[in-house]
């Protein structure tokens, strides 16, 4: 009688060592506690842009973690700012009415240099333009 043969379909045996060398590899990177903590401490300390996402040099000097708590800060800060401001609306809209309406309000010329220095700097801006001539 010839030697039995086993066959196992090729994707089991495949799962259980793929299963293996992952839990091999993780044993030897210091087992997954180790690996989760290293892994949870390279997200947190990654240098990201203004924007929050992975830097590509220039501008990504500020950790995730503090831009996440900025973040944060910021849309709590701003959330409160406008529930408040909500309530004292009529208010602001008198108060800003009466200065509008003295003689010399300090208001009213906060404004008026606003606007010239506005219309000043727009006038500052470069401009290129392309030009084509075609002969005839």
């Amino acid at each position: 009688m010839e030697g039995a043969t086993l066959q196992l379909p090729k994707d089991l045996v495949e799962a259980a060592i793929n299963q293996h060398v992952q839990i091999a590899i993780t044993q030897a990177l210091g087992g997954q506690q180790k690996l989760l903590a290293q892994a949870v401490h390279q997200v947190l300390t990654q240098k990201v842009d203004s924007d929050g996402k992975p830097g590509r040099g220039y501008g990504s000097d500020r950790e995730f973690i503090t831009w996440a708590v900025d973040e944060s800060l910021r849309a709590a800060v701003k959330r409160v700012i406008s529930e408040e401001l909500v309530k004292y609306e009529d208010v602001l809209r008198q108060q800003i009415s009466d200065q509008l309406s003295r003689k010399n309000s300090p208001l009213i010329k906060q404004l008026a240099e606003g606007v010239v220095k506005g219309a000043i700097d727009a006038t500052k801006n470069q401009y290129s333009f392309h030009v084509e001539i075609k002969d005839r």
